[in-house]
């Protein structure tokens, strides 16, 4: 998970990066994930160590989501500073399109 090991992540990919090849980072995360579109209490488990939090989803989201495009922004800008490319896609879109619209996108930076 990018959250979760994103240092080790960003090293890795910044290490593939050279003069003579391009990266781009194509970072895939859920509709729910991306918009913490929950209802009431709920209890998260981390499924690493078995811990549980109970959440109220109403207080936690603006917190959640702020700090999620704060991650988001920084791995983004960290990428960019190393001249690596990086896109954000929603894994209930549909692929075909989502990946024409990124290579559109692209085509139109060469």
């Amino acid at each position: 998970d990018m959250h979760e090991h994103a240092s080790e992540l960003l090293q890795w990919v910044k290490r593939l990066k050279t003069k003579r090849n391009e990266v781009v980072l194509l970072h895939i995360m859920g509709a729910k994930e991306l918009e913490f579109d929950y209802k009431g209490q709920l209890i998260f488990e981390d499924l690493e160590l078995g811990t549980k939090l109970k959440v109220d989803t109403k207080q936690a989201k603006q917190q959640y989501l702020a700090a999620l495009n704060a991650k988001i922004d920084t791995v983004r800008q960290e990428l960019l500073s190393k001249n690596i490319g990086y896109e954000l896609f929603k894994m209930n879109d549909p692929i075909a399109d989502t990946l024409k619209l990124f290579l559109k996108k692209r085509g139109r930076l060469l």
